[in-house]
């Protein structure tokens, strides 16, 4: 979505047209089939040829904005909103409720928005202009960057990909702050400030994964421990993370290391291979591919997207193997990736851990868990940095 300018134009338009009423406090607004489709195909017939990419239509439009969750189909069919529109409607509808044996309370609980402001702007987002190159010489000048470090970089930025990856300069700044900061002495912190799709995420797993490399052994720790306010945005940031992880396996194994493993732990993960069969949990039995197999819950395949599931024959062998149910893919997560079970990441912690504040106010006094978060751990196991996303 970051580079499908004409659908992010068409989103701007739909959520204009929102804010004139939103403006006066009108929040329960919508959009009808109708008037969406009608809408994307003006739009569409109005916009050059040359910037309409791979769109054939205006309800090409319609479909990347919410494959892309940035248009929300409401329950009742036929009526849409943008995700700006919904989200304040939810902000401005916030009540505080208390227990009810009716379960009703929140229909007469108290609102907690008395009123609100709405500041429109257009939607920027800062230029990625940087060269792979020049963000190793720049980063170069403030850190001494070894030969592997240099290779986990390039790698990471698609350097020897289908598509090189160009860096914002605030990503370049973020990236040798925060390498400079690994092995100063105190605590310190970077905070990365940036509109939503600017690129945040980047600007810390691309320090993160340079520093992470040369540690990477046969020996097990985590090394990073990323905490999330939410569960939907966690998910989101594991798979990207393991798609990035994905593109810097090449450049470990030519070193002569594993692979850099991830894994998350929040109520979804099951504690063993037992909990996955158990119909208790959220893992949903499926068939792939002509045998029983089960969904993950909080993993797509960081390839096409598609669902991922364990098949009960790596199951029944504790073979920790996800498999894309996409037949077009077919890609395959090892064990040398991610850790699915909880009894696993405690035998062999990943180097990436994710997890929710929820869960780590939970398990920081459980002695089979507060390992992971580097509690009771030598100085040199412990986690180099908690990231701390602000979504």
């Amino acid at each position: 979505m970051q580079n499908d300018d004409i659908a992010l134009d068409f989103l701007n338009s739909l959520e204009y047209s929102e804010a004139s009423l939103l403006l006066w406090g009108v929040v329960d607004s919508f959009f009808s089939e109708d008037e969406l489709r009608s809408r994307a195909e003006a739009f569409f017939d109005e916009t050059s040829p040359l910037r309409r990419g791979h769109h054939e239509s205006g309800i090409d439009l319609i479909e990347s904005l919410l494959a892309n969750h940035l248009l929300y189909q409401l329950p009742e069919n036929g009526r849409y909103r943008t995700r700006m529109g919904e989200t304040i409607r939810l902000f401005s509808r916030l009540r505080q409720i208390f227990p009810s044996p009716n379960n009703d309370a929140w229909r007469t609980a108290p609102g907690l928005v008395a009123d609100y402001r709405l500041s429109v702007r257009r939607r920027v987002f800062p230029a990625r202009s940087v060269e792979p190159e020049d963000v190793l010489l720049q980063v170069g000048n403030d850190f001494q960057i070894g030969p592997l470090q240099q290779t986990i970089i390039r790698s990471f930025l698609g350097v020897e990909g289908p598509s090189v990856r160009k860096t914002a300069p605030f990503q370049v700044r973020a990236t040798s702050r925060i390498l400079r900061s690994v092995n100063q002495p105190g605590s310190q912190g970077t905070v990365v400030s940036a509109g939503t799709g600017s690129g945040k995420t980047m600007a810390f797993y691309l320090p993160a994964y340079a520093a992470i490399g040369p540690l990477i052994s046969n020996e097990f720790w985590v090394k990073c421990l990323a905490l999330y306010p939410r569960n939907e945005l966690l998910k989101d940031q594991l798979k990207e993370a393991l798609s990035a992880a994905r593109r810097i396996k090449p450049a470990l194994k030519a070193s002569g290391r594993r692979a850099l493993a991830v894994a998350a732990l929040y109520g979804g993960v099951p504690n063993s291979t037992r909990d996955v069969t158990s119909g208790r949990n959220p893992w949903r039995r499926v068939n792939h591919r002509g045998q029983r197999a089960y969904e993950c819950p909080f993993l797509r395949c960081p390839v096409c997207e598609g669902h991922m599931c364990w098949t009960e024959t790596d199951l029944t062998a504790s073979n920790e193997t996800l498999r894309c149910m996409t037949d077009s893919c077919g890609s395959v997560l090892d064990p040398e990736e991610i850790r699915l079970t909880r009894a696993r990441m405690r035998k062999e912690p990943p180097d990436i851990l994710f997890t929710t504040t929820e869960m780590l106010n939970k398990r920081m006094g459980d002695s089979n868990f507060r390992g992971l978060f580097g509690i009771q751990q030598a100085p040199e196991r412990r986690p180099l940095w908690p990231d701390l996303p602000a979504g």
